[in-house]
């Protein structure tokens, strides 16, 4: 029996990863790509994400995921996409997008949800937006795990 010093099997400290939420309610106005705005962090190892944007500190693939609660969705439909802003030339990519509606009823409230991974070089960016076809609110609340908008995501490889 050979004896193992601990630091070599021990897990690593490289891990990239953040749940953020929205704190409160949003007004999206009818027909206006807007930034979904998250106000809090359930957590944030490494200290990545601010101002509704994540920032991949090193090159990489990331999972990310979010999900929008919409009240009262009705009749119309919403988009939602992740928005990667390349620190190389700040050109954006926004190949991640998924679209739900029409409810079946007008009062009908939603969750639009969305997962991608993404090749990310560091300093690359990437926040969420919505476009609707109506003016709608999107559901937050201040306790994190009670908010019904998310956005979060960690480093795979």
């Amino acid at each position: 029996l050979k004896r193992i010093d601990y630091s070599l099997i021990k897990g690593g400290t490289d891990f990239v990863g953040f749940k953020a939420f929205a704190s409160t309610n949003q007004s999206i106005s009818s027909q206006t790509t807007t930034v979904v705005t998250f106000g809090g962090e359930a957590f944030d190892v490494g200290s990545n994400f601010a101002s509704n944007t994540f920032t991949a500190p090193s090159a990489g693939k990331y999972l990310l995921y979010t999900i929008i609660a919409v009240g009262a969705l009705g009749s119309d439909t919403v988009d939602i996409k992740f928005q990667h802003t390349l620190a190389s030339d700040s050109s954006t990519l926004t190949g991640s997008t998924t679209r739900m509606g029409p409810m079946d009823t007008s009062g009908r409230d939603g969750a639009v949800n969305m997962t991608a991974i993404l090749d990310m070089a560091a300093n690359d960016t990437v926040d969420v937006r919505i476009f609707i076809f109506g003016a709608k609110t999107l559901f937050g609340n201040s306790t994190a795990g009670s908010s019904a908008t998310t956005f979060g995501g960690f480093k795979i490889g």
